[in-house]
């Protein structure tokens, strides 16, 4: 997932972060009931034209849920884990 953007709403102390995403929005809902400390709104803005890419907003109550949802789901959390997760070399000789 890609966050796009990022923004504090002036009107009240409620925080949003706008995302794009090519993966499931019930999978961005699950982690959210499930690690959310305080409350949350889940919103989609729009699709591509090719129905692969979901636009939307969360907005969080809590600022540290905010943070936690970027280290989860930011470019760059998703890239770290997947080089931890990759096979390393070692790994794939041990296994030859």
């Amino acid at each position: 997932m890609t966050v796009i953007a990022k923004k504090t709403a002036s009107a009240s102390s409620w925080r949003s972060i706008h995302f794009a995403t090519t993966g499931s929005v019930r999978r961005i809902h699950d982690w959210l009931e499930t690690h959310c400390e305080g409350r949350w709104h889940l919103g989609l803005t729009g699709v591509d034209e090719h129905l692969a890419t979901k636009f939307g907003n969360v907005q969080f109550e809590n600022s540290f849920d905010k943070q936690r949802f970027k280290a989860m789901f930011s470019s760059k959390a998703t890239q770290r884990r997947a080089a931890y997760h990759a096979p390393s070399v070692a790994r794939s000789q041990m296994a030859a």
